[in-house]
């Protein structure tokens, strides 16, 4: 793993030095920044076949064909890179118009994408490679309705309120910061920048399970790492249960139920999730 580590450190710093700018030519953009590891042919650099673990993509590859059939998924890709491998993001050195010409170039000259059944074309993409929405931020989120946000976690788990604020003060806030907005200490140096729960995008469809799974399992493209080799399972529903009611419930109209008494579920005023133990003698 070290090893794959500074030849892919070796890669990015031999690249760094050729110009920001490019001509706008897709195969030169390709040979200055992409061929260095998947090869001049697309089957990947002879040096990486031993040097590079996981190995780089065979572009000439019929199964990867149908992995990256679609071109939304290759945009990702290359802006934000893929985590644990030594595929960097370049979307701070190159411009999307240049990622969008460098992803068509690959797939016109080395996948045969006619053979794959409904593929997508540079006009055809218009959703991501997971059939998920993304946000101005390169985040992805599924695309629920209204009426999901509301579903209890899908694994049958109740999340604490309580121990879930905990959970996120300890390991949370240096990212997301204490109001969840994505502000936190260390979110300078994060790219893409760490989430914001108050956007209309997460607000409007993050359930209690898009959060859990979220935090288990990662988020591709981001620095938001897996918790699930970290957090319980029932540590992972009170944290997620923490940012729903605190960050996404908060005054959102979409999330409030109401009972008999006229109240609402919804947060308080001040943005605060409701206190479940309100009441309680402690």
């Amino acid at each position: 793993m070290l090893k794959t580590v500074l030849i892919a450190f070796t890669c990015l710093v031999s690249v760094s030095i050729l110009a920001d700018e490019t001509n706008g030519n897709p195969a030169e953009i390709y040979h200055d920044f992409c061929s260095v590891c998947h090869g001049d042919s697309g089957k990947g650099a002879v040096w990486a076949q031993s040097g590079l673990d996981p190995l780089p993509v065979d572009f000439t590859d019929p199964q990867v064909w149908i992995k990256l059939k679609n071109r939304d998924r290759m945009v990702r890709a290359v802006t934000y890179g893929i985590p644990q491998t030594a595929m960097a993001g370049w979307g701070n050195r190159l411009s999307e118009q240049d990622i969008g010409l460098v992803v068509d170039f690959v797939r016109d000259a080395f996948m045969n994408l006619s053979l794959i059944p409904d593929y997508e074309t540079a006009e055809e993409s218009t959703e991501t490679a997971m059939d998920m929405n993304t946000d101005a931020d390169g985040h992805q989120h599924d695309a629920h309705g209204a009426d999901d946000l509301n579903k209890p976690f899908e694994n049958g788990l109740d999340g604490d309120l309580f121990a879930g604020e905990k959970l996120y003060g300890s390991n949370c806030v240096e990212c997301h910061g204490t109001q969840g907005d994505g502000k936190g200490p260390r979110a300078y140096f994060v790219f893409p920048k760490p989430r914001n729960f108050h956007d209309p995008a997460p607000r409007a469809t993050y359930s209690r399970s898009h959060l859990f799974n979220a935090t288990a399992k990662g988020v591709l493209g981001t620095e938001m790492p897996a918790w699930d080799k970290v957090f319980t399972d029932q540590q992972l529903a009170d944290v997620s249960e923490y940012i729903f009611e605190t960050f996404i419930a908060a005054r959102n109209p979409l999330t409030a139920v109401a009972h008999d008494d006229g109240h609402s579920d919804a947060a308080t005023p001040d943005g605060h999730a409701p206190d479940a133990h309100a009441g309680d003698s402690h």
